[in-house]
């Protein structure tokens, strides 16, 4: 169309029509500017976006730490790694230890320790620890910039609607082009004035083709880009919002995307009693039977309360305590282990808060100790399954359910005790109870499964993309109402 515009507008040149050479010239400069515009906008907005996610890097360079954008690293490069910063290349850890975050690359929401020889990628977060690593790749050489690499193939060729304007035009053109070549004929033929016939004519053909369907199409384009923008969307390139209304089948990511990225407790949270449950129940006392409640201050209490937390997990535990309540009862955290990756549990000896003091009693001023980490690791703290029935019972109850729990791809965390003892150094010999487990899993959005609603009202597919195990998968596709057929990358095919 702009062809036969330009055609039109050299002929009207040609034959003096000046009036109609501006209002043709005036027609093709706004849908430049129109499109020029809001392009440039979009443009500014995923650089001003790029800018402010620049990562920075902490980097060795003539044996001194200085910090630079990390688009300036270079395979070699030694670099410093610690709490709360973006890993900026792909790195081998050379020393210490650092928990990642790589829920963007796989889908696990809870962060994987990393330590000398490991590898850690690009994309990556530090959520604990600190270590020094060694640049192996960067850009678009690491893991993330590959993947991005391959997201970024366009389909070779103009837009769709490119396409369907083409078509459009193209087919009028062809007709307007013959219905003028036959009216130039016929009225030379009748012996017309040449120049008075090609303005006739180039009248007929801007009459003839689409000239505003640019206009409409690109105008139309720019409104929906404003609506999307109006929602946080950045639309790079007009033409990509009619091919988002095109969209049929929708691959979503889960982890983050779909659901929070963050590990909430949930209310189902087995406890257990019969003689090995501690609850708060004091030293000289039968044990009373735990509830979640109980579960969860002891968790509590199993970490540092007073500090901001470690790592995910403590995140999760005391998020969903009233910390300052333990502080005003009165208890007293006096030795702590930190989690160890051998024992994979942490652990802590507690002073009670004085019998009157509130916190449900605990004795006045006796100590007992608290842990909380996998199931397994709790129950080897447990006495004797063999002369203790009762012990063997709630260790076999709650294998059970953490097998159950696992089935429906949720993770569980056990929480033991001792019993009370009058004095610090006591505690040690003190034997210890089972009190219950936390359940927790990485939730959907509030707003994700009404989203999904919507999309599959309209129409549109959805499909969920994760790396997470089957089990996770399937128990969130499960609450999201997506059906339970989940497939392993190997049963896909292209």
């Amino acid at each position: 169309m702009a062809i036969c515009l330009w055609v039109a507008i050299i002929v009207e040149a040609g034959v003096g029509h000046y009036t109609d050479v501006g209002i043709l010239a005036f027609i093709q400069a706004f849908n430049a500017g129109l499109a020029f515009h809001e392009g440039s906008k979009a443009a500014d907005a995923v650089a001003a976006l790029k800018s402010s996610l620049q990562p920075r890097a902490t980097v060795k360079r003539g044996g001194v730490w200085a910090t630079l954008d990390a688009a300036a690293l270079v395979p070699g490069d030694r670099v410093k790694l610690g709490a709360g910063s973006a890993i900026p290349a792909d790195v081998a850890v050379t020393g210490g230890e650092v928990a990642v975050d790589a829920s963007a690359l796989t889908g696990e929401s809870l962060p994987v320790s990393t330590r000398r020889g490991d590898p850690a990628r690009m994309g990556s977060t530090i959520v604990r620890g600190e270590a020094e690593a060694v640049v192996t790749a960067t850009g678009g050489l690491t893991f993330f910039g590959r993947t991005a690499a391959l997201l970024n193939r366009g389909v070779a060729g103009p837009d769709n609607i490119t396409r369907v304007i083409n078509r459009i035009t193209l087919a009028l053109s062809v007709v307007a082009l013959a219905l003028c070549a036959a009216v130039l004929a016929y009225l030379l033929a009748r012996g017309g004035d040449v120049r008075s016939v090609l303005g006739f004519v180039v009248v007929l053909l801007v009459a003839s083709i689409p000239i505003a369907i640019q206009i409409v199409a690109t105008t139309t384009l720019a409104m929906g880009s404003r609506e999307l923008a109006a929602h946080g969307a950045i639309v790079t390139r007009l033409a990509a919002v009619e091919e988002l209304s095109g969209l049929n089948v929708l691959c979503s990511d889960k982890t983050g995307t779909l659901t929070l990225n963050k590990m909430v407790i949930q209310d189902d949270c087995p406890a257990y009693d019969g003689g090995v449950a501690g609850g708060f129940g004091g030293g000289g006392t039968p044990p009373s039977p735990s509830s979640r409640a109980d579960t969860l201050r002891l968790a509590a209490l199993a970490s540092k309360w007073r500090e901001p937390p470690s790592d995910a997990l403590d995140t999760m535990v005391l998020g969903a305590v009233d910390t300052a309540a333990l502080d005003a009862d009165g208890w007293e955290q006096v030795e702590y282990a930190p989690f160890d990756a051998a024992v994979k549990r942490t652990s802590a000896v507690v002073r009670a808060p004085p019998v009157g003091g509130g916190g449900g009693g605990g004795g006045g001023g006796r100590f007992f100790g608290v842990a909380k980490g996998a199931a397994a690791a709790i129950s080897a703290l447990l006495p004797d399954k063999g002369q203790n029935p009762a012990v063997a019972a709630a260790v076999a109850r709650m294998n059970a359910d953490v097998d159950a729990l696992a089935a429906r791809g949720v993770r569980c965390m056990a929480v033991a005790r001792t019993a009370d003892a009058q004095a610090q150094a006591d505690v040690a010999a003190s034997p210890w109870h089972l009190v219950g487990l936390l359940t927790f899993l990485d939730p959907p959005r509030p707003d994700t499964k009404q989203t999904l609603d919507a999309a599959m009202a309209a129409g549109v597919d959805v499909k969920m993309v994760t790396g997470d195990s089957a089990v996770i998968a399937r128990e969130t596709a499960r609450v999201l109402g997506l059906g339970d057929l989940i497939l392993a990358a190997d049963d896909v095919t292209w």
